[in-house]
C-alpha cells in the first residue's frame, strides 16, 4: 500500500500528518515545531512504540519539510516533535489527565535537498536507515505500551 501525500509518493510506513506543523522561526534556519500528540495516539492504539514506531514518525516529518521546503527561501529547515503526555483518566471528568510535554526529538535537513531527496529520505527513514544528509537528534521517547 503506498499513500499519497501532497504529490509525494511514501513507503507504507510512513502515515499521514497529524496534529499542528506550525513555523516557529524563520531566518536562515526555519523552524517547524510538530506537535504530534494525535500521531502518536494512533501509534499507542496500533501498538507500534518500537524502532518501527518511530522511524514512521521520522519519516512523516522530513516528508512534510519536503513538502515545506516549497515554500520556503531558509537555507536549512528543521523540525522539533512533540507530544503531550497524559496520565490517568481523572475519575470526575473522565478524561486523561495531562502530565506534561515530551520533546521527542529535532530533525534538520538543507531546504534544497529536501526538496529534492523528500520523498526518497522518507522512504529510507521509515525502513530504518537514516540518510547522511539528515540529522536526527532524539531526546525524548515514545510512551509505554499500556
Amino acid at each position: 500500500m503506498l499513500i499519497l501525500c501532497a504529490g509525494l509518493t511514501l513507503a507504507a510506513a510512513v502515515r499521514p500528518m497529524q496534529g499542528a506543523f506550525i513555523l516557529a522561526r524563520v531566518g536562515p534556519q526555519s523552524t517547524y515545531v510538530w506537535d504530534a500528540s494525535q500521531y502518536i495516539a494512533q501509534l499507542v492504539t496500533d501498538k507500534q512504540l518500537d524502532d518501527q514506531g518511530m522511524h514512521a514518525l521520522e519519516a512523516t516529518a522530513v516528508g512534510e519539510l519536503a513538502v515545506q521546503a516549497k515554500s520556503s527561501s531558509a537555507r536549512t529547515l528543521a523540525v522539533t516533535i512533540i507530544y503531550q503526555r497524559t496520565g490517568a483518566v481523572s475519575p470526575v471528568y473522565n478524561v486523561a489527565t495531562f502530565t506534561g510535554v515530551e520533546k521527542l526529538c529535532t530533525i534538520a535537513v538543507t531546504r534544497a535537498d529536501v526538496a529534492e531527496n523528500g520523498a526518497a529520505w522518507s522512504n529510507e527513514i521509515a525502513d530504518g536507515h537514516v540518510p547522511h544528509d539528515v540529522a536526527i537528534k532524539v531526546t525524548g521517547k515514545l510512551p509505554p505500551l499500556q
